[in-house]
């Protein structure tokens, strides 16, 4: 009997370590498919990017190539005039991210701590800010933006064009923002607040010393999606600048035209240079910023995500 039991435990075991390989084995599985589905496309656009032309033409080069160069990174920088392209993009960016924090945070507190009687009304616009297509009010903007507010002051081909509006919490996906900050407001407690009232704190003091400092996540979040949709912005970026220099995702949408302009007049032919290559290399040079972001961030960004209670 005893050796029965014994054998029916070892076998329970035995069922119970393979059933928990197994399992780890399948996760691995799916992980390495959905990281391959991720990271493949960043892959095959660094391979290009330092392939010579021999190779990107070759039907028998899959992966290694015959010779790497670094002609399509040059002629890449070249073409998108990248360093003042992102130089700009880098002002967008870095002023719309700190303008949007500055309003969305108190505009989300607000939301979240204070009775009044159009609150109702002030949330369904944020709402709809979210909801409505820019291309509704471009031609609005345009105009406003080129005689500001009737003082023949035109804005147009300025960084101001992006930042001017998230001063006031009407910037680039601002009505996303305002809702992220007041979700998180509404999950702090409200001692910390009643305990700064009774030290004497007025609600901007409050607001400043207590709630900002113990809203990290909900911060984290919003930078790293305000910084990259300004770095990525198309739209605002391509229709409110005239000028030659753009911000440098409306440069890369233009390096193929550009690129098929040379090759037609004889600038560039297909033996010397390779368009998938240097597309390729005018994609990695787009989202080295933002990826590098990310990467400092990720930790943060997770955990921001989670505390601040965005799903989807």
């Amino acid at each position: 009997m005893a050796n029965d039991s014994k054998r029916k435990i070892t076998s329970v075991v035995l069922r119970r370590k393979a059933q928990s390989v197994a399992v780890k084995v399948v996760r691995w599985i799916f992980l390495i498919g959905l990281c391959y589905l991720f990271l493949f496309p960043i892959f095959y656009l660094l391979l290009a990017t330092f392939s010579d032309p021999d190779s990107l033409n070759n039907p028998n080069v899959v992966w290694i190539p015959m010779k790497w160069t670094v002609d399509n990174i040059k002629y890449a920088i070249e073409k998108l005039n990248f360093w003042p392209s992102a130089g700009l993009s880098m002002v967008h960016a870095v002023g719309g991210t700190l303008a949007s924090l500055v309003s969305c945070s108190l505009v989300g507190y607000g939301l979240a701590r204070y009775k009044f009687a159009e609150k109702g009304i002030v949330f369904m616009c944020v709402v709809l800010t979210i909801i409505v297509p820019p291309q509704t009010m471009l031609i609005t903007q345009y105009l406003q933006y080129k005689d500001f507010l009737g003082l023949g002051i035109n804005l147009l081909n300025t960084p101001w064009v992006l930042i001017l509006p998230a001063f006031f919490g009407a910037g680039l996906r601002n009505g996303l923002f305002i809702f992220i900050f007041r979700q998180f407001f509404l999950g702090l407690p409200k001692d910390l607040e009643e305990a700064a009232w009774v030290d004497g704190c007025n609600p901007l003091r409050t607001f400043v010393s207590i709630i900002l400092p113990s809203s990290g996540p909900g911060i984290v979040t919003v930078t790293l999606f305000s910084f990259v949709w300004h770095w990525n912005d198309y739209y605002y970026s391509a229709m409110l600048y005239t000028t030659k220099l753009k911000a440098i995702v409306p440069m890369m949408a233009s390096i193929n035209s550009s690129l098929g302009g040379d090759m037609a007049s004889g600038g560039a032919t297909e033996e010397v240079l390779s368009l998938r290559g240097i597309i390729s290399a005018a994609g990695i040079l787009t989202i080295i910023v933002p990826l590098v972001l990310y990467l400092f961030l990720q930790r943060h960004f997770v955990e921001s995500i989670e505390r601040t209670g965005i799903v989807g």
